[in-house]
């Protein structure tokens, strides 16, 4: 059966990415953060061993793009629509695959490996914020794309268990990954720069922010 890793993100352009962040950070500070967090991602995803493709938002022929391409990643247009359309979107197509966003970087790779990647298993990594930071599942199940994205309540604390209660109302199996944490308030931030499991570019970004203390 063919897994692939999908990861959905921005180009990183100020005023569009870490808005939250950046009325704490600034915009530059934010805009940077935002891509350090993107390339880590990709690389976590890479590590896990399965191919990882990009679900992008913006100019598809930018410098961002093209680097992206160059580093090895296909590359295609983020479809439009709230979240649900944007990941049923990317989660279309052959066999098992992941949706993952670029807001959670401390994962392991390794916790992607453990899926049971059987037709009616949906596998989800529940995220502190009451969402999840990945969620894994083969939508030619039928039924299995409404469950999870149609009519829901995005960017709520009950997104996940809602998402669980749709998927054991219709009879589909759960497999849960390890817990982690998105980083989208400057209270994430803080846990981030505190957090071992930060590394490279993004440590790199933090550290250049005033007030943020490294452990």
């Amino acid at each position: 059966m063919s897994t692939r890793i999908v990861v959905l993100t921005k180009v990183p352009v100020p005023g569009t990415v870490k808005t939250r962040l950046a009325n704490h950070i600034g915009e530059p500070a934010a805009t940077a953060l935002h891509e350090a967090m993107v390339w880590e991602t990709l690389d976590r995803a890479r590590a896990s061993g399965l191919p990882v493709d990009v679900s992008l938002l913006g100019d598809l022929d930018g410098a961002f793009a093209n680097q992206l391409r160059t580093s090895g990643f296909p590359v295609y247009a983020q479809a439009k629509g709230d979240l649900g359309a944007r990941m049923s979107s990317a989660l279309r197509g052959p066999g098992w695959r992941f949706a993952l966003g670029t807001d959670c970087v401390v994962f392991d790779p390794k916790w992607l490996q453990l899926a049971d990647v059987a037709e009616q298993t949906v596998c989800i990594g529940p995220a502190d914020d009451g969402g999840y930071w990945t969620i894994g599942a083969d939508l030619r199940t039928p039924g299995l794309d409404k469950a999870l994205f149609s009519g829901m309540t995005w960017s709520q604390p009950t997104v996940c268990r809602e998402t669980k209660s749709r998927l054991n109302a219709a009879g589909h199996p759960i497999q849960w990954l390890p817990d982690c944490y998105d980083v989208d308030t400057i209270e994430d931030l803080h846990r981030l720069i505190q957090d071992p499991r930060c590394t490279g570019r993004v440590r790199a970004v933090l550290n250049g922010i005033s007030g943020l203390k490294s452990p």
